[in-house]
């Protein structure tokens, strides 16, 4: 049986300090892939993965259409 490990957690830009400590938190053989989705004006500079790879253990990027997802990184979505 095919299984995905995946975390997906979404908010909004209050709560980048606490997303900043999860991240922070998690060690470098974390188990999983983990997704970001971030809601903010369309506008707005794409600087999540740069905040948050600061002091993380995993390598964070910022998802582009059609990457594929690993266990032990992040995406950031905005």
């Amino acid at each position: 049986m095919l299984t995905r490990d995946l975390i997906v957690i979404g908010g909004s830009a209050g709560y980048l300090d606490i997303l900043k400590m999860l991240v922070r938190s998690l060690p470098p053989d974390f188990p999983a892939a983990l997704c970001i989705a971030r809601h903010i004006t369309p506008h707005a500079p794409d600087v999540l993965a740069k905040i948050l790879s600061k002091g993380a253990a995993l390598p964070i990027a910022s998802a582009v259409d059609g990457d594929d997802l690993c266990p032990g990184a992040a995406d950031a979505v905005q």
